[in-house]
């Protein structure tokens, strides 16, 4: 086993998405506010991660799929509450 870390990827993700990534995955019938007037002021579109630090540390570059990656957290978490 090794360390874990959590970070981001190469590729843009908005909030929107990604929200929408995990209602898609949870079955969630929640609504996903698609239009910027539902964001309160100052909040962010997206997130970008400045990865060159991270990638110098690790040896080994095998990275998942964000949606994967999405799915396994689901799967833990439901996890914990089954103890």
């Amino acid at each position: 086993t090794g360390d874990i870390y959590n970070v981001g990827g190469t590729s843009r993700v908005t909030i929107l998405e990604l929200a929408n990534m995990i209602a898609n995955i949870t079955n969630s019938k929640v609504e996903v506010p698609s239009t910027p007037d539902v964001f309160q002021t100052g909040s962010p579109v997206d997130v970008r991660l400045d990865l060159s630090k991270t990638l110098e540390l690790l040896v080994s570059k095998d990275f998942i799929d964000l949606e994967i990656g999405i799915k396994r957290t689901i799967e833990w978490r439901k996890s914990l509450t089954r103890l």
